[in-house]
């Protein structure tokens, strides 16, 4: 079983640990990808030909230094959160998380060799993830310097599931973007313990939500989840409440919780308080068609 949600990517300069340290880190368009019971959203993406001294976290103050990667090998520093939909406590390790390349070579994250930058609780080796809850985590992959056909392997934390997985990454190759795949190019992001806050929209507010929304035709297309309702081309969503979109298409929206709960006019039962997600620069609208797919709004 595999899906993903997947929205352009870019490939920029790293970022100072220190800086994502004392805020929210949040990059233009992140990655989804789920197996079974547990998703993965992928916040960032670095290639590096050393770990920073920057990095290093304060109770290691005393071993600052560089690392550079092994002889010949960059390393994929990749930054994420995964959410356990079961009900019952799992444990995310290099079993379940892993990068492949286009042969079918296996590269593990380096937990042992690469402590001194690891930020507190993100360890990849046997994090606990209880159940219903997401978990941030960063991981570092020591690859062979060029190798191609890079992508995250992700399965299902329930033992023996053998649903999976994957996302395309950019070959490994420092400052190289992506040469196609279901992402395009990579982000990057420092490592930050506070992986899981924030989004490109900022808190989830009346303020940042009302105004006027366009769908993005083609990324919604792509989308495994996405639907083109041309009724979405434009949305306007007021503070009071309201929303109106093409040819008479109405409804109410209210903030619960955190969340964004839309209703159209006319549903009622299963179609009321319907979420409509944040998916990096998106908001995942519910589409007036079809409940089971989403209208990938852009706010104008």
């Amino acid at each position: 079983m595999k899906e993903i949600e997947a929205a352009p990517m870019r490939l920029l300069q790293p970022l100072a640990l220190a800086a994502c340290l004392s805020v929210a880190c949040t990059f233009a368009q992140s990655q989804t990808i789920r197996a079974g019971e547990t998703s993965h959203e992928i916040a960032g993406i670095m290639i590096l030909d050393k770990l920073p001294k920057a990095w290093t976290q304060p109770k290691y103050s005393k071993l600052a230094a560089d690392k550079p990667a092994p002889a010949n090998h960059v390393y994929i520093v990749i930054k994420g959160k995964v959410t356990n939909a079961a009900a019952e406590d799992r444990n995310l390790s290099t079993s379940f998380l892993w990068l492949e390349d286009g042969n079918g070579t296996k590269y593990k994250n380096d937990g042992s060799g690469t402590v001194i930058y690891q930020p507190e609780g993100t360890r990849v080796t046997l994090l606990k993830v209880p159940g219903g809850s997401t978990k941030p985590w960063v991981g570092f992959f020591p690859v062979p310097r060029g190798t191609t056909g890079m992508k995250l392997i992700a399965t299902d934390l329930k033992y023996r599931n053998a649903a999976k997985a994957e996302l395309a990454l950019p070959d490994a190759m420092p400052g190289k973007p992506a040469a196609g795949g279901a992402a395009k190019a990579a982000v990057s992001a420092a490592p930050a313990a506070a992986v899981a806050a924030g989004s490109p929209l900022g808190a989830m507010t009346a303020q940042s939500i009302a105004g006027a929304w366009a769908l993005d035709e083609a990324f919604s297309k792509q989308a495994a989840d996405g639907n083109t309702a041309g009724l979405m081309k434009r949305v306007t969503v007021m503070a009071d409440g309201t929303f109106v979109a093409m040819y008479g298409i109405k409804g109410k929206w209210k903030i619960a919780e955190g969340r964004l709960l839309v209703t159209y006019d006319g549903s009622a039962g299963a179609r009321s308080d319907e979420l409509a997600a944040v998916s990096g620069a998106y908001v995942k609208w519910p589409s007036p068609s079809d409940r089971r797919k989403f209208c990938y709004m852009r706010k104008l």
